[in-house]
């Protein structure tokens, strides 16, 4: 983690997933256009790939994963009677008012 900070030049954050290109050897393009003085070194502080590790498929299951929360949400917020107890709904089985369920019993 880097604890200073950089008063003069140009930063830029790359992330190695979901990469297009080999940041190493990005890396060593840019060191060699730099020790030439080239004059144009812009390109090199467009930031790369992602910080998100995740897969399409993957966020989109996240997705799903959220609406489902939702969904316990309101019918925590339909059984409870809004003092922040957990709610019955039947045959031993509870909900809780993060939305999660729970096997107590009767």
């Amino acid at each position: 983690m880097l604890t200073d900070s950089v008063h003069d030049g140009e930063v830029v954050r790359h992330s190695l997933p979901h990469t297009k290109f080999n940041l190493f050897e990005g890396v060593l393009r840019f060191a060699k256009s730099f020790s030439s003085n080239e004059e144009d070194l812009s390109r090199y502080f467009v930031p790369q790939g992602s910080a998100d590790k995740r897969t399409e498929e993957l966020k989109s299951k996240a997705k799903k994963l959220d609406s489902y929360d939702n969904e316990m949400q309101d019918i925590y917020d339909a059984c409870s009677d809004g003092a922040g107890c957990p709610a019955y709904l039947g045959d031993g089985m509870w909900i809780g008012s993060e939305g999660k369920l729970y096997d107590w019993g009767r």
